[in-house]
């Protein structure tokens, strides 16, 4: 279930662009999460912090299979 984020983007607090007055995060390449929830296109990441958000699939690479 990790993966890294393999370029910068944002995280988001719900899984939708269309919504602007959500919060967002920005989220550097590199960043290692778990992954938890999908929703079409998009998955919710778990950063050790506790911090969760929603990105696009097409932004992060699992560690291994």
């Amino acid at each position: 279930r990790a993966v890294v984020v393999w370029r910068a983007g944002t995280l988001r607090s719900i899984p939708t662009e269309a919504d602007t007055t959500q919060k967002t995060t920005a989220l550097p390449a590199g960043s290692v999460a778990l992954v938890g929830k999908t929703f079409l296109s998009w998955t919710q990441l778990t950063f050790e912090n506790g911090q969760t958000g929603w990105v696009r699939q097409d932004e992060f690479v699992p560690l291994w299979r």
